[in-house]
């Protein structure tokens, strides 16, 4: 009776287990093409431009705000069930990036923005001092935020962490409407609106650049009418779509005239490897989601399988700098290159 009985929950577990599977791969994994248009049918431009207007005849230009925004710590999952069925599986992967102090991520920072200026001036463009844009009297009420800023936030769908760095020589930031949901207030004291006013009066277009690094990147599968979920997780270090550069300052009496961007519409990434990707779910864990399954199992009918596994991508200091520095004066090439032609 108990080899019988062992033999059914063993049966079982091998059953649960093949709803929902979470693995891991060491080689590098290219993040997705982005679409839009009607159904996803149309492949999005490397660069988008929302209009082109403020763009036109720019010359005095300040840099209000530079951010780089580190991810360091995100969730891959995948569901599959509710359709036909109740039961299905959920797969999750929990990913943590390694070996990266914050002083790395300053360093990225700085250098970044040190060559943004630098391509700027290049281009032609006279850049005016940050002190003077923030000695302007409307520019003066709007309140910036301390860098380095950490959070949490549901950017790309499940919980992130994320902390992002403004220039060593700038100590602070502002989020601009285009950037944040949070944009330094109401009235005169909203960045956007202070932006746009002193421009009437020094004639100075505000420039804010945002940026994000991802580490790592996965696939899944499942959906609505699947029996079974599944995620692959790898190394993926990629400059994310949709950074990019605000421009605050036009003509006319449109609204839309003041303001534009310029952003990524494809993501740039790094071919290379930056460091090896380790499982870190101890056995004791892996114990007790079996046994949590099991239980669910014999509850009812509806119960689904819940599979978890952690990983860290322990990354080479050396290698994340080169590699993410390439990406980001990649970047800066080419949105000042368009924005140039835009001129």
């Amino acid at each position: 009776m108990n080899r019988t009985h062992n033999i059914m929950l063993a049966m079982l577990i091998v059953s649960l287990s093949a709803c929902a599977s979470v693995t891991s791969t060491n080689d590098v994994r290219k993040p997705a093409e982005q679409r839009s248009g009607f159904m996803g049918l149309s492949v999005t431009d490397d660069i988008k431009v929302q209009r082109e207007g403020p763009f036109k005849g720019a010359q005095r230009v300040s840099i209000a705000s530079f951010k780089v925004s580190f991810v360091h710590g995100k969730i891959e999952a995948s569901h599959a069930g509710g359709g036909l069925s109740h039961r299905g599986g959920n797969a999750a992967a929990g990913l943590t990036l390694t070996g990266v102090s914050e002083s790395n991520m300053q360093k990225l920072t700085d250098a970044a923005y040190a060559d943004f200026v630098q391509r700027l001036t290049q281009a032609g463009y006279h850049v005016v001092d940050r002190t003077e844009l923030k000695n302007q009297p409307d520019f003066a009420k709007v309140k910036s935020e301390a860098s380095p800023q950490r959070k949490s936030a549901s950017l790309f769908g499940d919980k992130t962490e994320i902390t992002t760095f403004a220039p060593s020589s700038h100590g602070d930031m502002y989020w601009f409407e285009s950037e944040s949901e949070k944009s330094g207030g109401f009235g005169f004291a909203n960045a956007t609106t202070a932006a746009m006013a002193q421009y009437g009066k020094t004639g100075i277009k505000v420039l804010s650049v945002n940026y994000v690094i991802d580490f790592a990147g996965g696939s899944g599968y499942g959906g609505r009418f699947a029996r079974r979920a599944k995620v692959e997780v790898g190394q993926a270090l990629t400059l994310a779509p949709d950074g990019g550069v605000t421009i605050l300052g036009g003509e006319g009496r449109s609204v839309a005239g003041h303001s534009s961007w310029i952003k990524l519409g494809q993501p740039l990434h790094a071919d290379e490897p930056f460091g090896s990707m380790v499982q870190t779910t101890s056995n004791t864990a892996k114990g007790v989601e079996t046994a949590l399954n099991v239980l669910g199992a014999f509850a009812g009918y509806g119960a689904s399988t819940r599979t978890r596994r952690d990983f860290e991508v322990q990354a080479d200091p050396k290698r994340y700098q080169d590699l993410s520095g390439k990406l980001l004066t990649q970047a800066n090439d080419k949105l000042i290159t368009r924005m140039t032609s835009l001129r």
